[in-house]
């Protein structure tokens, strides 16, 4: 279910990211290849997630529609108040039938896993795309693992390599 590429998983380390990122770089230099590796941080994660994509990505992986619309019209209705030194706020802000709130909510307990699973949908669409590096067996070559990118939460490097390693920079970009 989670791609090899999702370092924030049950049974895996940080170090995991840093040797697949090593891998890659190891690989490429090996054959000679042209590669890019883009470093994206997604800033604010939970609060951008579009709910349509997030939607599709859950039913995508089983979850219930009816579990779905619950989760998603809460997050859209859900009004916040403001509690600082001084009270707590009058005046909630929050979303509304006309002008949904969108994202997961940084505080809420579902938002890593639900974060998981449209960042898992987003790799492998890049890798679908024909992104990221193949990685064979010297003798047969046949491919044992194919990396599109490195994730831990919202710091995604995003993996590129030329398909003919006789491209120059400028055709490679």
């Amino acid at each position: 279910m989670v791609p090899v590429e999702q370092i924030a998983a049950k049974g895996k380390v940080c170090v995991d990211g840093a040797m697949l990122k090593r891998l890659y770089y190891d690989g490429v230099n090996i054959t000679h290849r042209n590669c890019s590796c883009d470093s994206v941080d997604a800033a604010n994660c939970y609060d951008a997630v579009n709910h349509p994509l997030c939607s599709l990505s859950l039913r995508a992986t089983g979850v219930g529609q009816s579990s779905i619309n619950t989760y998603l019209r809460s997050l859209q209705s859900m009004e916040y108040f403001l509690r600082t030194g001084y009270g707590v706020s009058d005046n909630p802000h929050g979303g509304s039938e006309d002008n949904p709130y969108m994202g997961l909510s940084q505080g809420s307990c579902a938002s890593p896993s639900v974060w998981t699973v449209v960042s898992t949908v987003i790799v492998r669409a890049y890798r679908h795309e024909g992104y990221g590096v193949e990685f064979r067996t010297a003798w047969s070559g046949l491919i044992i693992l194919v990396i599109a990118a490195v994730l831990f939460v919202d710091d995604t490097d995003l993996f590129n390599t030329s398909l003919n390693p006789s491209w120059t920079e400028e055709q490679f970009a």
